[in-house]
């Protein structure tokens, strides 16, 4: 109710005195007394007479601001009905949405989330940059933070212990697929983490080279995670020109 004022309509369902109609509520507005509050029960009905406003000349005397406040509001010239609105809406209807942003404190702003949520990239594909950007990708390093200690090593070099950094931009087979696509868009692309990969979309690519890079990033991403998955899982080696392949596969060019 706080948040709500009523649209004058036929004026009988308003209190004239205790409801919002003209900003703030008149008792509030003209500062009575709050011993005769019980007392004021008009609506707004009872100070209007064909459409127009028909203040007692008492009640003008005794709250001259009463005059200048009614003369700022509209009355309608057809019988309707009263209407309460919301107040922060630009038409007063009180959406779902708008009561969720009312209610609840505002979200953090992370410049790469509309980024990756992306119509030209399948949500699979970018909830997998979403949770590495976020850390939480069961790689060994993520394990041990959690007490579950295992025998550590790089399913895809077998060479060194895996971490997300060494899986997807150190081990040799990422830097494989790294290295093309830095060939394919001569850039240097040697990373070292999710936001700098991503950070290379900010460069100024045209509005059609912007959207297929950025799937390329993602989809390396994901391939590197998903080969891994096939060694680790099913122990079934892919060799790096046959992920090349699958990158390939999955970027929408435009």
């Amino acid at each position: 109710m706080n948040n709500g004022s009523w649209k004058i309509g036929n004026g009988d369902s308003i209190n004239f005195w205790t409801d919002a109609w003209c900003g703030d509520p008149l008792i509030q507005t003209l500062n009575i007394p709050p011993d005769l509050h019980n007392d004021l029960n008009s609506n707004v009905r009872n100070m209007i007479t064909n459409f127009k406003w028909n203040i007692p000349k008492c009640l003008l005397q005794a709250y001259p601001p009463l005059r200048n406040l009614t003369a700022s509001i509209s009355l309608p010239i057809i019988q309707k009905d009263d209407q309460f609105i919301w107040k922060h809406s630009h038409d007063g209807s009180l959406s779902f949405k708008d009561a969720y942003l009312f209610d609840c404190p505002v979200g953090q702003n992370i410049s790469w989330a509309k980024l990756i949520l992306n119509s030209l990239i399948p949500p699979s594909k970018s909830l997998t940059v979403w949770r590495a950007l976020h850390d939480k990708l069961p790689t060994n390093d993520n394990l041990s933070k959690r007490d579950c200690y295992l025998p550590s090593i790089c399913n895809l070099c077998g060479k060194e212990m895996e971490t997300s950094y060494h899986l997807f931009f150190h081990c040799i087979f990422a830097k494989f697929i790294w290295n093309l696509l830095s060939s394919t868009i001569n850039v240097q692309c040697s990373f070292l983490s999710f936001h700098e990969a991503l950070s290379l979309c900010n460069r100024n690519w045209s509005p059609l080279c912007k959207p297929t890079i950025l799937a390329a990033i993602i989809n390396c991403c994901n391939v590197i995670w998903f080969c891994r998955n096939q060694r680790r899982f099913s122990n079934k080696l892919i060799h790096p020109k046959s992920a090349i392949n699958l990158i390939i596969s999955y970027i929408p060019f435009r």
